[in-house]
């Protein structure tokens, strides 16, 4: 189906306020659902009764406070969701949830946050852990969810299930592919989503973006039971639950490749060009590599030009940029100038690690990755570094008491006995002589 005839009716007749069933039908032939026979996996193929969504159905464009709450009451009896999220964070200094996808195994509903001005009704969705919500990739919309002050629970993602199956291709597009024999577009993933209307060609994309997650969840736990590795994706599944919010950071000079190799006077000095650029984008609503890249600015604080001919010199500064910015960055070069030398701050040091430690994490590490090699896993999947180095921290009189809390079951199985070995003092040595 063309993308014009996908979307009829969005644009031309789309959604108004002042529409009283609140609900924007759009023209879909009513195909219901086709299923698919055999699925095959990396690890082989699996029989199984998968329901695909044909595009052929009603999607709903959700602008209305009422529709939504009715909408929630209806995919709150569901048993579980796929989730999207489109944002607009290379068009504006302040990212912004800008489309929700939400598809059931009965509709797709395509929710406008920017026509409601806030998405609280979703909460008991998206924070309901008997209710699993399928995202794939699931890290930035976490951090987005967070940011707008949801504690989602109960998640599936299905880049993270590929990951522990051991798929080596771990794009929406590959996988759908591989397993489904669907190949999305993936040319609107930098597109301004804050658009209003959206173009015919970008609702088409933002249905089918989600609505295969569903077929796509169940085939990879079809072989996550095969291979035994359930628990392993659920314990990954619950650390996307502690994801931080996002958080923008004042600008800091230091962050910038090659300032190290400045004096601190010019450090002073791009310190103040990057303040001026953070006050630009934030007035002006735009990212910060809209205004200037940072290449330009760390030119700038080198070499210091002082008048327009010497600023048109500087790498990345044209005449438009002159015309644009010349005033402001002359007077921000200046005042950084005048400012007292950049102190550079020395990271605090670590704190220091029991005797052993290091040796032991090596250990591990080799352990690990002769493990994840044999069951053809990504090593940091199997077990992450993060993990192997507090093991390696504590002392073996102390490990009895955090072992069950920092394994799961299914990783002391594979690694239990090995690990122990390390950690007890009784094999680490033999690291140590091989090397």
């Amino acid at each position: 189906m063309e993308p014009a005839a996908f979307c009829q009716g969005i644009q031309g007749h789309g959604p108004s306020k002042n529409n009283e069933e609140a609900w924007h039908y759009h023209a879909f032939l009513k195909q219901g659902w086709s299923r698919v026979g055999e699925v095959k996996g990396d690890s082989g193929s699996y029989s199984q009764g998968l329901l695909l969504p044909r595009l052929g159905r009603e999607i709903l464009w959700v602008e209305d406070p009422i529709a939504l709450e009715e909408l929630v009451g209806r995919l709150a009896r569901e048993a579980r969701l796929a989730v999207d999220l489109e944002a607009d964070s290379l068009y504006r200094y302040r990212e912004r949830i800008c489309l929700v996808q939400v598809c059931s195994a009965q509709e797709v509903a395509l929710i406008d946050p920017l026509a409601l001005g806030d998405l609280k009704a979703l909460r008991p969705l998206l924070e309901d852990p008997n209710l699993e919500k399928v995202f794939h990739g699931a890290d930035y919309d976490m951090r987005l969810l967070k940011g707008a002050g949801f504690k989602p629970r109960g998640i599936f993602d299905t880049m993270v299930a590929a990951r522990c199956v051991g798929a080596k291709r771990l794009g929406l597009s590959d996988l759908l592919e591989e397993r489904l024999g669907i190949r999305l577009e993936k040319r609107f993933q930098r597109a301004d989503w804050s658009r209003r209307p959206l173009p015919a060609p970008m609702l088409d994309y933002a249905v089918r973006d989600s609505c295969y997650l569903l077929a796509l969840r169940d085939s990879l736990v079809s072989e996550l039971q095969t291979l035994g590795r359930m628990e392993l994706a659920r314990a990954h599944f619950l650390a996307l639950e502690k994801i931080e919010p996002l958080r923008r950071n004042p600008p800091n000079a230091m962050k910038i490749p090659g300032a190290r190799k400045l004096d601190h006077r010019s450090l002073a000095a791009l310190q103040a060009l990057l303040e001026w650029r953070e006050q630009q984008a934030r007035e002006k609503d735009v990212p910060v590599f809209k205004i200037l890249p940072s290449e330009t600015l760390l030119a700038l604080a080198r070499e210091k030009p002082s008048d327009l001919k010497s600023l048109l010199g500087i790498p990345g500064v044209t005449k438009k940029v002159a015309e644009l910015w010349a005033e402001g960055l002359l007077r921000a070069l200046q005042e950084g100038l005048k400012r007292d030398p950049f102190v550079v701050l020395e990271p605090p040091k670590a704190s220091q690690n029991p005797p052993g430690s290091r040796n032991r994490f090596m250990a591990l590490k080799q352990i690990r990755d002769q493990r994840a090699k044999e069951e053809g896993l990504d090593p940091g999947i199997l077990c992450p570094n993060s993990l192997l180095k507090a093991l390696a921290s504590y002392e073996p009189r102390h490990l009895n008491q955090t072992w069950e809390e920092l394994l799961t079951a299914w990783q002391q199985r594979l690694l239990g006995e090995k690990f122990q070995q390390v950690l007890s003092g009784s094999s680490h040595k033999k690291y140590q002589r091989s090397k």
